[in-house]
């Protein structure tokens, strides 16, 4: 069913033609009145408007939120973009105009019988995530996976091969699972099985399903119900629709009572999910009682096909009508008007159903996701499939189009590190080679940790522990010590770490005030990329962990890092808040500086005790200098302790000067000048040269 409203946008947008042929990714612009109030939009929901349901899915909350005037005054205006491809019109979106209050885009795209989804045998649309015809669709990418992607390999050396879990879940029937133990001899080597990622949420302790020392003797005969943990219980039925007969899942398969087997087993996660089958996500459940699988509108939820033929449409409704006898346009023709089967659909829907859902909002999940060879998304709208070479979701399922996801699998450190680990001769790798490796495994590390901080952990404690998988994986390509969250390769440079928003301190110990891994919030760390145009201002002469167990990538007890450089002494003169920029001064010598703390509470910090600033190098692009230091606070006179509350940013502009026939370099800002000078090289280039005269040991704890 369409509107009539909805009939004359359509048939506006049939009648567009391209008299000139134009070249390739050209963009027709229009606009077209729709409601214009709010009780017409409501009289074309009721008749079951398929495109109104979509438009009022994005901006129902609003309209429900506005009181009576704003009602009074609601219309609806759209823009309509069409886009040229070589052999048609192309996609097109609609967004609402942008004077109103809201944005949102709706999308059409050509629909070609090489990669209709209604054609895959089958498939068809249904009212459930977790319908038998949905899992035929999950099967299809699991099955393309295995044949045919290279890149989602993961390849077992020799000393792997017949490495199992410690623990797996069994799963005879729906109501007949078993705990299986490796050290009992129960399970096969080298079993296939599923992983879990799900989100514990609010659920009290006392009501939670897990594995304890009391329970695991039982488990081994027989596991209890899971039917109160929906998603416990809907992920055992998602594994036995993609014939695998086990399943990991962290709270039943590690004791959650025993510090000792946390510990091992979490050393351990970046096997378990790398070798794992796929990963089934219970995506859009807020807690384990939510479950995987959701009731859903299918107009709403899945793509409306929609055909446009010389001037006229023909709505098909939810796309339930395949096309097997249609072709694009030939390869020759110039595009003069809409032609063919697109489909409508919602642009954000990868967005909103999986970056913003709420299993993504676990710092844990980072992992989890980006060492998984696969992952099937249960949101709450429709199926998702996620893999190094393919993102596609039940409305796309030969993947989304270009552009319209964010590609979280770049981020997993498998992606090219068997080349590089192929190629290079560790004997005989050149500079070149070092650089390039490190520099490659230090962006897969920077996104990461951003990606990672961004979320949120339900226990401080597992800081370093819920990235620790990454890291392991990442230490071949780094070769070096790990050090609580950074890398001895480059440590100056990583521990100019910022966060830009609200900073949480952290309530117990977990990590050296050096490391970001002291705080929660989103931090960005700076790597190698810029080592070329650096001027280190600081050496490193100690770096000291205290482990808490056995594991270099684990929980941390304590730790100091000993530096050779300089304190100058600092004094914020207007701290603010709600701004960035402050008026300083270093000795006296007052400047301009950015300030990131690492605590919201660095405003009484800095007022009530003794500071100063340690600068760490200086980096020179084109004319423009920027230093960026530690802000540091005493905390042991005698034992010349610090402990790390900021980071600082200042830049000045290196002014070249003539003096006695001679090109020299002056530093336009009078504190960075203390630091050292640039002198000119031979080849006319400016090199700088650092003042030492005032370094000493400085201790970070």
């Amino acid at each position: 069913m369409i509107c009539d409203i909805c009939t004359e946008l359509f048939r506006t947008l049939s009648k567009v033609q391209v008299k000139d042929k134009l070249p390739e990714g050209s963009e027709l612009k229009g606009r077209f009145e729709h409601h214009a109030t709010y009780n017409a939009l409501k009289r074309a929901l009721d008749i079951g408007c398929v495109f109104c349901k979509k438009v009022w899915a994005q901006i129902r909350d609003e309209v429900l939120d506005m009181d009576d005037d704003k009602l009074v005054a609601f219309r609806l205006e759209f823009e309509w973009s069409l886009y040229l491809q070589s052999n048609s019109l192309g996609s097109f979106s609609i967004s609402t105009a942008k004077e109103l209050e809201w944005r949102f885009w709706i999308c059409l795209w050509p629909v070609y019988s090489s990669q209709d989804r209604l054609l895959l045998p089958g498939y068809h649309e249904t009212t459930n995530t977790g319908s038998d015809a949905c899992f035929i669709l999950a099967n299809h990418w699991l099955k393309t996976c295995l044949s045919s992607h290279r890149n989602c390999e993961r390849l077992r050396p020799p000393s792997l091969e017949e490495w199992t879990p410690s623990r797996l879940i069994r799963i005879r029937s729906t109501d007949d699972l078993v705990l299986c133990l490796r050290n009992m001899g129960n399970i096969p080597t080298g079993v296939e099985y599923a992983t879990l990622s799900h989100c514990w949420g609010n659920i009290p302790e006392t009501q939670r399903l897990v594995l304890t020392s009391e329970n695991i003797s039982s488990w081994t005969r027989r596991m209890p119900d899971l039917k109160s943990m929906r998603t416990f219980d809907q992920a055992i039925v998602s594994c036995q629709k993609l014939g695998l007969e086990y399943i990991w899942i962290d709270s039943l398969c590690i004791l959650q009572d025993c510090q000792d087997d946390w510990r091992k087993e979490a050393s351990l996660m970046s096997t378990v999910y790398k070798y794992s089958k796929c990963t089934i996500t219970a995506t859009a459940a807020i807690d384990d009682t939510v479950g995987c699988f959701f009731d859903r509108d299918s107009d709403i939820c899945l793509p409306t096909r929609v055909e446009f033929f010389r001037n006229q449409i023909c709505f098909l409704g939810s796309s339930k009508q395949s096309i097997p006898n249609f072709n694009p346009l030939p390869e020759d023709s110039s595009p003069t008007l809409l032609l063919g089967y697109y489909d409508i659909e919602d642009i954000v829907d990868w967005d909103g159903g999986i970056e913003l859902a709420p299993v993504n909002q676990r710092s844990w999940v980072v992992q989890e996701r980006l060492l998984s060879p696969r992952v099937i998304h249960f949101s709450d709208r429709q199926l998702f499939w996620e893999f190094a070479e393919l993102q596609a979701s039940e409305s796309s399922p030969f993947g989304i189009p270009g552009g319209e996801v964010t590609k979280f699998k770049t981020l997993s450190p498998y992606q090219n590190q068997d080349q590089y680990l192929i190629d290079l001769d560790l004997e005989t790798e050149t500079q070149s080679q070092e650089r390039q490796r490190l520099a490659g495994a230090f962006r897969i590390w920077k996104s990461t940790v951003s990606a990672y901080t961004r979320g949120k952990l339900s226990k401080g404690s597992d800081k370093l522990i819920a990235i620790s998988a990454i890291a392991r994986e990442l230490q071949p390509l780094m070769r070096c010590r790990y050090l609580a969250g950074l890398w001895e390769a480059s440590l100056v440079l990583q521990l100019s770490w910022w966060s830009d928003k609200t900073v949480i301190p952290s309530m117990g110990y977990r990590a050296p005030s050096w490391s970001w891994a002291s705080i929660d919030g989103e931090v960005h760390l700076t790597g190698p990329e810029i080592s070329d145009s650096v001027d280190p201002l600081v050496e490193t002469l100690e770096v000291v962990i205290d482990l808490v167990g056995e594991d270099e990538f684990g929980q941390v007890q304590g730790g100091h890092l000993t530096l050779l450089g300089q304190t100058i002494d600092l004094e914020v003169l207007d701290y603010d808040e709600e701004s960035e920029l402050h008026n300083v001064t270093f000795n006296g010598k007052p400047t301009f500086a950015t300030i990131f703390e690492n605590s919201a509470n660095m405003r009484t910090e800095i007022s009530t005790n003794q500071i100063c600033c340690v600068p760490l190098y200086l980096r020179l692009r084109g004319e423009m200098l920027f230093l960026r230091g530690l802000i540091l606070e005493c905390v042991d006179v005698t034992k010349n302790e610090y402990r790390r509350v900021g980071l600082l940013m200042v830049h000045s502009r290196l002014i070249p000067v003539e003096i006695n026939h001679s090109e020299k370099y002056s530093i336009e800002n009078p504190f960075l000048s203390t630091l050292g000078n640039f002198e000119q090289t031979k080849d006319g280039l400016p090199v700088f040269k650092r003042e030492s005269r005032n370094f000493r040991e400085i201790t970070i704890i």
